[in-house]
């Protein structure tokens, strides 16, 4: 077997060049392309060139003349649209023959660079780079978008090289920490040349004609200035049903889930970050800012849990538990309730340290607050004290001058001069008097019983006298 670069393919033949610089002429198969690397066997293969002498001038003359031609032809085209939009010529090895931008965003992003000769991968990553560090793609949002469109009469071609640079673009965010969605469509010559009479890449053009079949307020014009990604969301919040839609929400998470693990894994910079690291446009605007808070904002991006939490010792930013009650300060700040402490619950429904040098009110539910100064407030028997009910008459303890709920079970009082009211102590005397009451009928019925008495006693001194005598 042996092993050689596909230079050209005529019809149902391919030129190969062979590992020892020579060409064989063998049959063209499905998913041969120029510039793939491939197995051959002898018996196919025809050599063309046998000899070192002719190898020379078939490299002196047809290669090199093919290699020209090969280095300058087209035949890919990538386009890259964010809201600046690129559309990358290149040729048979993957090399950029010219970069011309879609729209003046495009302009911005390409001032001053040259791609030509470049790998169209190392340059996608390049103009995506300069966008992120001009702000066309924010480092602070999650619905940031990226589309990718590559066109080659060769379907296969066209469909590996996709893969290659939205793992080019996928890998770029993750390592910047970018929360975003690389997209991709499909499209084919037709489709591009179209496109271009429209002023538009192939890809965009597709999802601008999308976004305003699914928006009918939404003309094309208006379309084609928008950003990926207003069009993507048009396009999904329409068709939240669609496979393609839920491919790119799979994807748009597995972004997030990478981003999510390279922030745990890794390891914070403890060399002040430099005003220039922010580049671009950002710079003027982040020098104004001092190294202590751009410290502070990187250790929130790089955290795993966020810092809502104060450590009252250290006064640091922590992570709140959640298997304990977090308490709010007068400055706002959340930290965990100490346990020594009676802790309140506050109007909003946090909860606080109870102050010393207020009451506090036990509510229904058993939580204590601050006791409100414009309610009168009640006291239990064991002492704790809480809001008045409205609809209960409330009593006063004259010892103590206490409020309590009046009880039902006993009679209440009204004072004439006050009007508060207490438990009546004049109860007992009542008592007394239904006591009399019961007294003098009982005397009542000594006395109609007394003839009856008075009777007996006289029958028994006659029967006494009777028995003297005898």
């Amino acid at each position: 077997m042996r092993k050689g670069i596909i230079m050209e393919i005529h019809h149902d033949k391919a030129i190969v060049m062979n590992e020892r610089g020579q060409f064989d002429e063998i049959k063209a198969t499905s998913g041969m392309y120029v510039g793939r690397e491939i197995e051959y066997g002898d018996q196919s293969a025809m050599k063309v060139v046998t000899t070192l002498c002719l190898l020379l001038v078939m490299i002196g003359g047809i290669f090199g003349f093919n290699y020209h031609v090969n280095q300058t032809t087209p035949v890919s085209y990538v386009a890259v649209d964010i809201n600046p939009g690129v559309e990358f010529t290149l040729n048979v090895y993957d090399r950029i023959i010219s970069a011309a931008p879609t729209n003046e965003d495009g302009k911005l992003v390409l001032a001053g660079i040259d791609y030509k000769g470049e790998d169209i991968d190392t340059a996608v990553e390049s103009f995506v780079n300069e966008a992120t560090q001009l702000g066309f793609i924010d480092q602070e949002k999650s619905d940031n978008a990226v589309l990718i469109t590559v066109v080659n009469d060769d379907d296969a071609k066209a469909a590996i090289l996709q893969d290659v640079l939205v793992a080019k673009v996928n890998d770029f965010f993750i390592e910047e920490q970018i929360l975003g969605i690389v997209l991709t469509e499909e499209s084919n010559m037709v489709m591009k040349n179209e496109a271009s009479s429209h002023g538009l890449s192939a890809g965009k053009y597709r999802l601008v004609q999308q976004a305003v079949k699914e928006d009918e307020n939404l003309t094309a014009e208006e379309a084609s200035q928008m950003p990926v990604k207003e069009l993507n969301k048009i396009i999904n919040s329409s068709n939240t049903e669609q496979t393609q839609s839920d491919e790119l929400l799979e994807t748009k998470q597995n972004v997030l889930d990478s981003v999510a693990q390279m922030r745990q894994t890794r390891e914070v910079s403890e060399e002040p970050l430099e005003a220039a690291a922010f580049g671009g446009v950002l710079a003027e605007y982040q020098s104004q800012v001092d190294e202590e808070t751009k410290q502070k904002i990187w250790n929130e991006v790089t955290s795993t849990e966020p810092k809502d939490c104060v450590d009252l010792e250290t006064g640091e930013a922590i992570a709140c538990p959640k298997d304990k009650d977090i308490c709010v300060n007068e400055e706002g700040q959340k930290f965990v309730c100490p346990a020594d402490k009676d802790i309140c619950v506050n109007e909003d429904g946090t909860k606080s340290v109870c102050p010393a040098d207020q009451e506090i009110c036990v509510n229904e539910d058993g939580t204590k607050s601050v006791c409100p100064t414009d309610k009168d407030i009640c006291v239990n028997e064991d002492g704790t004290k809480f809001v008045c009910p409205a609809d209960q008459d409330i009593c006063v303890d004259e010892a103590t001058g206490n409020k309590f709920v009046c009880p039902a079970d006993k009679k209440i009082c009204t004072d004439e001069e006050s009007g508060i009211k207490f438990v009546c102590p004049i109860q007992n005397e009542e008592v007394t008097e239904e006591t009399g009451n019961e007294t003098n009928t009982s005397d009542k019925s000594r006395t109609t019983e007394q003839p009856e008495e008075a009777e007996t006693s006289e029958n028994s001194d006659k029967n006494a006298e009777e028995e003297t005598n005898s």
